[in-house]
């Protein structure tokens, strides 16, 4: 069984391996490519194929590794509902379709995963909330889903940073699908590590570069939430059942906020929340004059940082500390970069009107 665990990641990354190249082939026969521009920085086209191969690697290594019991209904639930994303994705890639149009897809389908029985039921006494009434269940379910989806595919702007987080947020969950008894869930989960390593090294690559794409993000995105919701009702054996959501949340803390962090900005400015900008955190960090690369990997470990003070934090005050700890580190650090960047902003216009004079 161990040996099974070790060679799921190492099969969907050899596979992943092998159909990224063949996949930026045919990228650019149908041009399902990104297309340079002002606000980027290539200035070649670039192949917009790894989500299609990452999903097509993971799921190939699950279904060869997968047992024939536990959660199957959840993971065909999973498989239909990216599979269809993944469509959505791949024609937005290709044709930028409305972000109006995705949104009711994404609705959608959180419809259907609650229809199917994931869903949020409780707040487990954050803030004095404990069960919620079925029509609070739906909403926060469905907001959950749909906010997730977003934050991951609006993170997806630098090389490897919504691959990064999501890879750091596969291996979590899967620690916590393990200990809670989740036994193909924890399989998916390394099969798409092990996929999502194989594209940050295409996607860092200079000669091979591709990227992920709205197929790829969005899939992500649903398959962190789903099984975050999944995971959620669970305990371990032995263990403080408030390590799991400081697990869970820890992960989301950074796309979600950050998200949240960019739409009241957008709106309070007057303009539309999915305004293209550079506002999100990972903007804030490039104006330190770091390298993409280095932005991905600092973030990513940002990540495992607010989750070890969230643990720090549960253990001497309890969860509701712990929680606000963690969205308090993730403000104050976005206030201290957003300040930087206004200092750079300034130097500039004073250089400006000097050179006017």
């Amino acid at each position: 069984m161990f040996v099974s665990y070790f060679l799921t990641p190492l099969f969907s990354c050899i596979l992943a391996w092998l159909f990224i190249p063949l996949m930026r082939k045919i990228a650019f026969v149908i041009q399902l490519t990104d297309q340079p521009n002002r606000r980027k920085i290539h200035h070649q086209p670039v192949p917009l194929v790894g989500g299609i191969a990452m999903f097509g690697a993971s799921w190939l290594a699950a279904a060869l590794f997968m047992h024939q019991w536990g959660d199957l209904v959840l993971i065909k639930n999973i498989f239909v509902a990216s599979f269809i994303l993944l469509i959505i994705g791949t024609l937005d890639d290709r044709y930028d379709i409305r972000a109006s149009f995705r949104l009711v897809v994404q609705l959608l389908l959180a419809h259907c995963v609650f229809d199917a029985g994931v869903r949020i039921e409780t707040f487990y006494g954050i803030w004095g909330i404990e069960e919620l009434s079925y029509g609070q269940q739906y909403w926060a379910t469905i907001l959950v889903i749909t906010g997730i989806v977003n934050a991951i595919n609006l993170m997806d702007g630098i090389d490897g940073l919504a691959a990064g987080l999501s890879l750091v947020s596969a291996v979590v969950l899967a620690i916590i699908a393990a200990q809670t008894g989740h036994e193909n869930v924890f399989v998916l989960l390394l099969s798409y590590a092990g996929a999502l390593v194989a594209l940050l090294r295409f996607n860092f690559s200079r000669t091979q570069k591709i990227f992920m794409g709205d197929a790829g993000s969005m899939t992500l995105g649903l398959l962190i939430s789903v099984v975050s919701i999944r995971l959620l009702p669970t305990g371990a054996e032995g263990r403080p059942f408030s390590w799991i959501l400081i697990g869970i949340i820890s992960i989301l803390v950074i796309p979600v906020f950050d998200a949240l962090r960019v739409f009241r900005k957008r709106l309070k400015a007057g303009v539309s929340p999915f305004h293209a900008d550079k506002t999100h955190l990972h903007h804030l960090v490039l104006f330190l004059g770091l390298r993409h690369q280095t932005v991905s990997l600092l973030l990513s470990a940002a990540a495992l940082a607010i989750m070890v003070i969230g643990f720090c934090i549960n253990n001497v005050a309890g969860l509701t500390w712990a929680i606000i700890g963690m969205v308090f580190v993730f403000y104050a650090g976005t206030s201290i970069l957003g300040f930087h960047h206004q200092v750079i902003v300034w130097r500039q216009k004073i250089r400006l009107m000097e050179m006017q004079r």
